[in-house]
């Protein structure tokens, strides 16, 4: 679940830091926002409004039904590269 009180704050120190997005890729700062640990961390925290969380599409349902967050993004994964 989202920790409204940690969003707030980290959205006030980034606008005072001329500061656009936050991306969290790490699970120490997944935890601290999100309350829960993700095998893979992916989110964006914009300055306003709500963050986007970043999933592979069979993720997708389950992180926006534990996290609260309706602003969930499939990734399609893709393998490039002569073979």
């Amino acid at each position: 679940m989202l920790n409204q009180k940690r969003l707030k704050l980290a959205q006030q120190r980034m606008r005072g830091g001329a500061i656009n997005d936050y991306l969290v890729l790490t699970h120490d700062d997944h935890i601290h926002f999100f309350e829960e640990d993700r095998y893979q961390p992916r989110a964006i925290i914009p300055t306003e409004g709500s963050p986007v969380i970043m999933a592979f599409r069979g993720e997708e349902q389950e992180i926006a039904e534990s996290s609260g967050e309706p602003r969930t993004r499939g990734l399609k994964s893709r393998i490039t590269g002569a073979v």
